[in-house]
Formats: structure tokens, sequence, C-alpha cells
């Protein structure tokens, strides 16, 4: 700050010079701004009888050191009337002390407030932002580092695999991979090629594909050309075959090629339904399905034609392998001979749940020791008719199976010797 100063002048009359007094300390913003306290006073003087200016009391008669001003002129003007020169010489000093107090605060304020805004301006964002990961194969790894580091990501090291496509300390693969995008601040583990060396190709025939890719990587190998092909003996996704064989001399990073199996091919066909065709019509179907015609075996029957199929060795609901020979039964007729019996099968129909509906029954005859199905033609009944009758001829004894609408109702034996019929 500065010390209280005192101007004054020796003019003549009552009205004081005005002083200046400059207190306080500068105060300096941010912003540059400086205050300065500026207070004026007014202060009698006195003279003695000479006319001269009495001595200021503290002062000893000596104007200070530090007073501005300049001189008085000695007019001799007895009225004491204000120098002019003088009030001249108190503006240039105030005006003096404020432009140096301004041009002070403007010096100091300029430097801060460049320092505040580079801090503003330097303030880092932090904010993540997406970027596409590069390829590095074939970089160094300080390399990839600069190219990474470029972009906001990080990288570190995976592991040292043996390559034969890329030289020792050269980048082998990434993760994640090129084209990738990821957010700034990721990182990208890369491994190193070691080199590579002759080796022994490992045994990889019934792993996985993905088991034996990381048995070849883990020798120093690459799966090369991967083929599909059925196989009776190695499940689906398991290696069948590879080449070079296991136990072959080859260099390290060389590729290995694989056979993967798709499982055991499926030779199966469906087995058409013959029963009812003529048996020359049962054969083409059976041809043209790719299975074959085996035993034929011959039957009477009171309500099957002769000719025509009334059972076959597989259900149509199965399927057979390609080239599996069908045995037939074919009617020949009613049995000519007499030794058949004929028995009146009547179903009663009052159990039907709808008035109208398809009437069917499935014929089973036990003779010789052998089962013979063949279906009664389907017949339209109404629930009003009460009963509906067939007659049936045969031997031994047979199961017959009511169906309406083709859901089965129920079902009888039947004694032909007996010609007895007996609803279960």
């Amino acid at each position: 700050g500065y010390d209280d100063i005192d101007l004054e002048s020796h003019d003549d009359g009552k009205d004081a010079v005005p002083a200046v007094k400059v207190t306080g300390e500068a105060n300096l913003s941010a912003t540059g701004t400086t205050t300065v306290d500026v207070v004026t006073e007014r202060r009698p003087r006195t003279r003695d009888d000479s006319g001269d200016d009495a001595p200021r009391q503290g002062h000893k008669g000596k104007a200070p050191f530090f007073a501005f001003g300049k001189k008085r002129r000695n007019t001799g003007d007895e009225d004491g009337g204000d120098d002019p020169d003088a009030k001249k010489g108190h503006d240039w000093i105030g005006t003096l002390v404020k432009l140096v107090a301004v041009a002070l605060a403007v010096a100091l304020s300029v430097p801060l407030s460049r320092a505040v805004a580079a801090r503003i301006n330097d303030k880092p964002d932090d904010t993540p932002t997406e970027v596409t990961v590069p390829s590095l194969a074939g970089k160094t790894y300080e390399e990839a580092a600069q190219a990474l580091e470029a972009l906001g990501l990080n990288i570190a090291r995976g592991t040292e695999v043996a390559s034969y496509d890329y030289e020792e300390g050269r980048i082998v693969s990434q993760t994640p991979k090129a084209e990738n995008v990821v957010k700034t601040g990721a990182t990208v583990t890369v491994n190193i090629s070691k080199g590579y060396s002759t080796g022994t190709v490992p045994n990889v025939v019934g792993y996985t594909h993905e088991g034996a890719a990381f048995r070849l990587q883990e020798s120093g190998y690459i799966v090369g050309s991967v083929s599909h092909d059925y196989s009776t003996t190695i499940p689906a996704g398991n290696v069948i075959s590879q080449s070079p064989a296991a136990g072959e001399t080859r260099a390290a990073g060389s590729s290995v090629n694989l056979v993967i199996s798709d499982g055991k091919l499926d030779t199966t066909v469906p087995v058409p339904d013959v029963v009812t065709m003529t048996l020359e019509d049962a054969k083409k179907a059976l041809t043209k399905a790719g299975l074959t015609t085996g035993e034929i075996e011959y039957i009477s029957s009171a309500v099957i034609a002769e000719g025509i199929v009334v059972a076959q060795s597989v259900e149509s609901t199965e399927r057979a392998e390609q080239g599996t020979a069908i045995d037939l039964t074919v009617s020949i007729g009613p049995d000519e001979s007499g030794g058949g019996e004929t028995v009146n099968f009547v179903v009663d129909l009052s159990d039907a749940e709808k008035g109208s509906f398809e009437l069917s029954i499935k014929i089973i005859e036990q003779a010789n020791g052998s089962s013979i199905a063949y279906d009664l033609p389907p017949e339209s009944v109404r629930k009003s008719d009460r009963t509906y009758a067939v007659e049936l001829t045969g031997t031994g004894t047979a199961t017959a199976v009511v169906f309406y609408d083709g859901v089965r109702v129920k079902e009888a034996t039947i004694n032909y010797a007996t010609k007895v019929v007996t609803w279960k």
C-alpha cells in the first residue's frame, strides 16, 4: 500500500490546496479490476507576519521528500488567491496515480485470466466413444500399441503361439477381432507368434470339431479344409479322418484337413399300405417305395375277393431299410370245400352318440396258428337303425373290432365252430 501523501502549495489565500491521501491495498480480482481509495482533505494554512508561509507542524518548514507538485511562484499577492499552476500539478498527480493502479491491475489480471482459461480448455473429456478395432495381424507389439493408443484403446499380451504364417514377434490373432466396434478404454488382447518348427501331427480322430481345433492349436497346427460325410460309427459332429494323419512330421503352423461326421445315413423308407390292393398293384407299390415283395401266403376268405391282399408283414405306419422284403397274405375267396362256418355278426348301434356315422369293422382271424387281419368296407349307418348285421364265414376263432367314425368303441370274439359271438 501507499503511505499518506500530503500535497500542499504555498499560495496565499484562505483555501488550502487539496491534499491527496491514498490508502489501502490494491485489490485485484480474477477479472483484473483494481480498487483504489482516494481521499482529499482541505487543511487551513497560516501565515506569519512577513507573508511567508508558516511551517506546517510535523514538517519543520520543509516539504516531505515524497511531495509532488510544481513549486509555487511568489507573486506577492496579498489577498491569498490560489495559484493556477498548483492546481494543475495536483490534477496531474491524481491522474498519474490512477493510471499506475489500473496498469498494475491489468498486468496482473491478463496472465491470471489466461491461466483460468487454459485450465478450462485443457479439461479432458472422459466420455467414452465408439471406435472400430483395427487389424493388428503381422504387426509387432509396439506397433500395435501405438495404433491402439491413437484410437484410445489399450493392449494386453495374450499367449505365444506357433505360427507358420507370421514370424516370431509378430501378432497372429487378436480379441476382439478386427472391424468389431468397441468403446474407448477397451482392451485388445493379442497372441504373438513364437515362430515355427518341425513337429508331430497329433491324433484328433473322434474329437469334436472344436476339440480337434484346440488340440491342433496346442501342438502348433491349424485347421485346414473341413468336409462332411456320413458314418455308422462316428457320432455326428466328430472327426472321421484327418490329413496329414496322426504321427506324421510337419512344420508347426501348417494346416491339418478334417472330415466331420454327419452321423448315420438314414436309408429307411416309409412302408406303403397295400392291404385291399390286388397282388400286382401291391408289388408295384413296394418296388416304387424302394422295397421288395417277400413271401406270399394264400388264404380263403368269405368277405375278401380272390387276389386281394388282406395282410402285410410290416405295417404301413412303420419305416423299413431300403430293399427290405415285405411278406403278403392274399385271399383266394370263399372256401368251396364247405369247411368254413358262417356266423351272423350283429352290431348294436344304441350306444352311438351321433345320429348318423361311418361304421367300420376290422376282422382278425386266428387260423392255422397265424393271425390274418382285414377290414370290412365302411358303411354309413344311423343310430335309429338300432342294429347292423353282416355274415362272416371262417374257421376257428376271430376277433371283430368295431369303429364309429374311425374311433374304436368295442370288440367281440367270434367262434365259428359254435357260432357264438361274445362281446368284451
